[in-house]
């Protein structure tokens, strides 16, 4: 009799839980548009996996930063000042938004200089000064010469 209710009761616990996996999966995946550049880390911005463990950033959003549970992410000075994974970076300049004054639908510097906030990262490279055109001209006149005299010899 327990065997015969037990079975008559599984296909509605089954699709309980079916049905809400799903809606699981998708109802974080807005919160990427609420964090400048979260888009170009994805679900990464804030997970170890895309769905699974939170990393640094995500749990300082979970701890401090959500309207409510399970709410939208409240960007700001605050949490652009923090720097979650303690790499001496804020989150904020690994978002390209040090000042926390981004809003939605703005796209603050170039995508490709964006770190993870929650992944502790050495800092992008700085960008290595142009050799001043005079200069750049001067070393190939000089090279010129240099491979000139050794095919003399």
């Amino acid at each position: 009799m327990t065997l015969r209710m037990h079975s008559r009761w599984t296909p509605f616990v089954a699709s309980a839980i079916l049905t809400q996996v799903p809606s699981l999966a998708q109802a974080r995946s807005f919160r990427t548009d609420q964090v400048p550049n979260g888009p170009v880390n994805g679900c990464l911005t804030c997970h170890v996996t895309p769905g699974g463990l939170r990393n640094h950033f995500g749990l300082t959003i979970e701890e401090s930063f959500l309207d409510g549970p399970g709410g939208n992410v409240v960007w700001g000075a605050a949490l652009a000042a923090l720097d979650s994974d303690n790499d001496g970076r804020s989150n904020g300049a690994e978002l390209l938004d040090p000042s926390g004054a981004w809003r939605s639908g703005a796209s603050p510097g170039t995508p490709s200089q964006v770190t993870n906030p929650g992944l502790a990262n050495p800092p992008p490279p700085e960008a290595v000064p142009a050799l001043p055109a005079v200069a750049a001209l001067g070393m190939a006149g000089l090279l010129f010469r240099i491979g000139r005299r050794r095919l003399r010899k």
